[in-house]
């Protein structure tokens, strides 16, 4: 299980920070504050199990909706909504049929 639900809201963050230690000092104490450091410590090493080969030959189309898969099943990973490469099969299976156009929102 992840240490906090929906963790993959503070994911873009990291690429906003440009000096990771600062973060504490900036803001301050409090709940944003543990997230944030959770997800610099040990969040942002998730990556999602399927690789962009994997997608593209479960049919995801080449192009940008390979990497909003990625992304979408890296935030799926944090949340703790799917764990591995079997859950991450079946939901992309699940919804590619109703994703014509390959997006997965």
């Amino acid at each position: 299980t992840r240490e906090y639900d929906r963790v993959s809201r503070h994911a873009g963050l990291k690429h906003r920070l440009n000096v990771l230690g600062t973060v504490g000092g900036v803001l301050g104490a409090g709940r944003t504050r543990r997230r944030l450091q959770w997800y610099l410590r040990e969040g942002r090493h998730v990556q999602p199990a399927m690789s962009a080969a994997q997608l593209i030959a479960a049919g995801v189309p080449r192009g940008p909706a390979v990497g909003q898969w990625l992304r979408t099943l890296r935030d799926l990973g944090l949340d703790g909504r799917v764990g591995g490469l079997a859950d991450e099969e079946r939901f992309v299976k699940r919804l590619i049929a109703g994703h014509p156009k390959g997006e997965p929102k």
